[in-house]
């Protein structure tokens, strides 16, 4: 890929970017950042936003959240990494 073309969609990254920020609120970006410790809202509003269509790399570059686990959060919802299961109660028995 030459850099021509990079730079184009490097340019177009920060056009949706800039357009995201405008849509948001300031609580709505403050609640996406990584430092938020309210995982629930986080990952809700998270997990909303991806259903609306936005991008993961530009959730990525607003929040700090790695794109993998962003794209986690879209798929399994809102409860993504609060719900653990332990080894045992997996292989448990019902009687």
């Amino acid at each position: 890929m030459n850099d021509a073309i990079r730079l184009r969609r490097r340019g177009e990254r920060e056009k949706q970017k800039q357009r995201l920020l405008r849509a948001l609120t300031k609580r709505e970006i403050w609640t996406i950042n990584k430092d938020n410790p309210f995982l629930r809202e986080r990952n809700a509003l998270i997990y909303e936003l991806r259903k609306r269509g936005v991008k993961c790399y530009l959730l990525e570059d607003i929040s700090g959240i790695p794109k993998s686990i962003i794209h986690r959060i879209g798929f399994v919802g809102p409860n993504y990494g609060l719900i653990k299961k332990r080894k045992g109660q997996v292989n448990q028995l019902k009687i």
